[in-house]
């Protein structure tokens, strides 16, 4: 009796550990944060009238789930939208795209785990003007999201384009113990429930003493 008492505790507090983690697991995080966040009326263009497609390397620096590929375009056509992870160039349907805050989201159908120093590039090039000019957009941003843990390079534009990008990722952890802190409330939630299942065990065994 006291035996199942104890194993009864254990279990039901494992089961309440257990309850903590999936949020964790699929937390899911933009690695860049504030699109158009300089703008009232949500993402602003800026655009280069060029021949030159624009590109972002986003760097891993640890693993990390990759959920979703971001192309920047505010509902305009495009001539071309492309990435590619460490140089494998990746075919996708772009009507599976969903325009989210000037984001053309792919939401990828089985997510990839991305190991430390992954690159995944993405190129965009706008519609074409004629002449061999193409009509691109960027937009500004407010930062780069640290709890990522990817690195960000938006260097297809030049020197004077810091704080704009072209694209953005959605990532979540893949080992969500070493990235992600357990809620306040869940670590409350835990230690009320295992107090209390333990505290019945010990007036049961005194009980049966």
């Amino acid at each position: 009796m006291n035996v199942r008492s104890l194993k009864l505790a254990g279990a039901v507090a494992g089961a309440l550990v257990l309850s903590v983690i999936p949020s964790q697991v699929f937390a899911q995080m933009d690695v860049i944060t504030g699109i158009g966040s300089a703008y009232i009326n949500g993402p602003s263009d800026k655009y280069t009238a060029g021949a030159t497609q624009s590109t972002t390397a986003y760097t891993f620096n640890s693993s990390m789930i990759l959920n979703s590929i971001g192309f920047y375009t505010n509902g305009d056509s495009y001539t071309s939208l492309s990435y590619s992870i460490n140089g494998d160039n990746k075919s996708f349907n772009t009507n599976d795209l969903i325009l989210r805050d000037g984001i053309a989201w792919l939401d990828l159908s089985s997510p990839l785990t991305m190991q430390k120093n992954d690159i995944v590039r993405i190129s965009t090039l706008g519609r074409s003007l004629g002449g061999g000019a193409y009509f691109t957009k960027y937009t500004d941003y407010n930062e780069v999201n640290s709890s990522a843990n990817v690195s960000f390079d938006y260097s297809g534009m030049g020197v004077g384009y810091e704080f704009t990008t072209n694209s953005n990722l959605n990532v979540s952890p893949s080992n969500p113990g070493s990235n992600v802190a357990p809620e306040p409330g869940s670590i409350a939630l835990l230690l009320t429930g295992g107090g209390a299942l333990a505290g019945i065990a010990l007036r049961r065994r005194r009980n049966a003493a």
